[in-house]
């Protein structure tokens, strides 16, 4: 993001307000459960963080708001060690907790959640600016029924300008969605002393709704601006990037993240997207059936694997990847070769192009390319 003009911008600066007039009429219980806003982050930058800490303190009543968690996920930014504590200090509420190492994620929001005092765990990224009256509809939604998980909406601050772009045509009431925008969302459900991902909350007896009355600016990065230091030696492989470019920002997995979910939660489906016993819940199935049953028919089951893993030149022993060559962050190592023979990596299908006389990448199936593959087992 552009770091520069953050630095210029102050650390309050009004927004509009986006939420839609009727939300702007809606009163809510004085009785609300009190939150702790969890921040997470890793070298972060520093006036960008201090906006979103400021934007919750300001627009937070104060009786709702618990505390600010904040979550330094090993950071080494000379800015983020004795200017941040500095910064922080005076202001209440606020409290500042760093791990001794590289934990990834979710291992340091869980930190969060162990560390937090408030009756509802409240989660943010770092580079957010939150509306006017955003808390009260999501405790709202949560005080209504504890086994929900309340996402807000997401307004758009662009990463270049800062300016802060409204999402338009929301409704007022809650409503049930079957997954949660990456890094944003309200967490009080938990299950077996865990945090539960989307999916898990749906299949363990909860829910989760998006509250659009509840409206959160977030900056949207063109790419991941961080690595993972020692994360991939610990994890035992290299990070993988297991997703395509989702609202203008790359999502990455590392292999066990992504194969815990798969093999626990996944069923007989789980070969479609490659631990821990699972959890006495409903089934994938289940979850697929009741609560995104329009998902298999606008995007149907993919074809069965008969192999997955590495493509590796015989010739040099380098692997095949697809994705961005200047950014390796962005780069999937793992195909399946399925039944029918295609060769797939996430959306796209190997094929040989013979007017370029080489193999390409494209959307499955291209008439323009052969991708027709086989394996064999033997040679």
């Amino acid at each position: 993001m552009n770091m520069t003009l953050s630095d210029r911008l102050p650390l309050r600066r009004a927004v509009p307000d986006t939420r839609d007039l009727g939300c702007q009429r809606r009163h809510y219980p004085a009785a609300l459960p009190a939150a702790s806003v969890i921040i997470v982050f890793h070298n972060e930058g520093l006036s960008s963080l201090l906006r979103t800490v400021q934007s919750v303190l300001d627009r937070s009543p104060p009786h709702l708001l618990h505390e600010v968690l904040l979550v330094d996920d090993f950071s080494h930014f000379a800015d983020l060690g004795e200017p941040l504590e500095s910064a922080v200090a005076p202001l209440r509420r606020v409290r500042l907790l760093r791990s001794g190492r590289r934990e990834g994620l979710i291992r340091a929001k869980s930190l969060g959640a162990l560390a937090a005092g408030g009756e509802v765990l409240l989660f943010l990224d770092a580079h957010c600016e939150v509306n006017t009256g955003w808390l009260p509809p999501l405790l709202s939604a949560v005080a209504r029924d504890r086994r929900t998980v309340a996402v807000p909406l997401l307004d758009s601050i662009d990463s270049r300008s800062f300016q802060y772009r409204p999402l338009h045509g929301a409704t007022v009431g809650p409503q049930g969605s079957p997954l949660l925008p990456r890094g944003i969302f309200d967490w009080a459900l938990r299950y077996k002393e865990r945090v539960l991902t989307p999916a898990e909350a749906w299949m363990c007896g909860g829910a989760v709704q998006t509250v659009p009355c509840s409206r959160v600016g977030h900056v949207y990065r063109d790419r991941t601006p961080y690595d993972f230091g020692d994360l991939p030696a610990r994890a035992g492989g290299p990070i993988i990037s297991a997703a395509a470019n989702i609202s203008s920002f790359w999502v990455g997995f590392t292999p066990q993240n992504f194969l815990r979910v798969a093999h626990v939660w996944m069923d007989q489906h789980r070969e479609h997207f490659l631990t821990e016993e699972p959890l006495a819940c409903r089934s994938f199935d289940w979850y697929l059936a009741t609560v995104v049953p329009e998902l298999t028919a606008i995007y149907p089951p993919p074809p069965v694997n008969a192999f997955w893993g590495q493509v590796v030149h015989e010739a040099t022993g380098l692997c095949v990847v697809t994705g961005s060559p200047v950014e390796p962050l962005v780069q999937t190592l793992v195909f399946r070769l399925s039944l029918a023979g295609r060769l797939i990596s996430g959306e796209t299908c190997a094929g040989f192009m013979p007017s370029l006389d080489s193999v390409v990448a494209s959307i499955c199936p291209s008439e323009a390319a052969v991708m027709t593959w086989a394996y064999d087992e033997v040679s």
